[in-house]
């Protein structure tokens, strides 16, 4: 005999009857929150998978120039990061500054998202090649299905990651850098996305990342581009 979310099985010990949740901690905890959501009308965004299409818009970097995502050839690649004072966002993106070359000859234009404002982000300027949004109200991340998590900040790697980007940012001699890493009250438990777009819009490749260091290296950006086929649909 069975209740809608426990069931009596027999202990593999004792053999003696033993009521028991039907299904995993996390499947009830998930479950619960949905049912949460949906009775006191709060948003959960919406992921979206492989092969979904999102429209084709003009935004504005920090710098004030437009930037077209996607772009009209090759193929997108969206990073969604954290905070502007993200040491873990500041390693990973010097990472790519230091690789753009050997992406942009993938075919392969960078745009990455903050939802920090612009000024928090100036700092960036002088460090990235490729464009960085501000958006603040979050708005390309909820339609992205970027989400929340105090997982962002628990896990082990991502506690060892902001460790170290800490310490580089700590460690920084260029004056231009001024400005990075500059706190702007934004929350700390965003979560990171990646995604690969065709040029149609189409979305070739996607992550959403289980924690603050969980995305895409420059290796399997580059493979993963590769994987679909060069440089994607013109």
């Amino acid at each position: 005999m069975a209740c809608p979310e426990w069931e009596i099985s027999r202990s593999k010990r004792t053999r003696k009857p033993v009521l028991r949740p039907r299904h995993s901690v996390s499947t009830l905890t998930n479950r619960f929150l949905a049912e949460f959501c949906h009775r006191y009308g709060i948003g959960v965004p919406t992921r979206l998978a492989r092969g979904a299409t999102v429209p084709t818009r003009r935004l504005q970097d920090i710098n004030d120039q437009p930037v077209d995502v996607p772009a009209a050839t090759g193929r997108t690649h969206l990073q969604f990061r954290r905070f502007a004072a993200c040491p873990i966002c500041h390693l990973h993106l010097r990472s790519f500054a230091n690789r753009h070359q050997e992406v942009a000859d993938s075919g392969i234009t960078e745009v990455v998202f903050f939802h920090s404002a612009a000024d928090a982000l100036r700092g960036y300027q002088s460090l990235l090649p490729f464009a960085v949004i501000a958006d603040p109200d979050r708005v390309q991340y909820r339609e992205f299905g970027v989400e929340k998590s105090l997982g962002a900040i628990t896990h082990p790697r991502a506690l060892w990651a902001a460790v170290r980007g800490s310490a580089a940012m700590l460690h920084r001699n260029d004056p231009e850098r001024a400005g990075v890493g500059f706190g702007d009250g934004t929350t700390h438990l965003g979560l990171p996305a990646d995604f690969l777009l065709d040029a149609d819009g189409t979305v070739a490749a996607v992550h959403y990342g289980r924690h603050a260091d969980d995305q895409w290296s420059v290796d399997q950006l580059i493979d993963i581009n590769r994987s679909l086929g060069g440089k994607g649909t013109q």
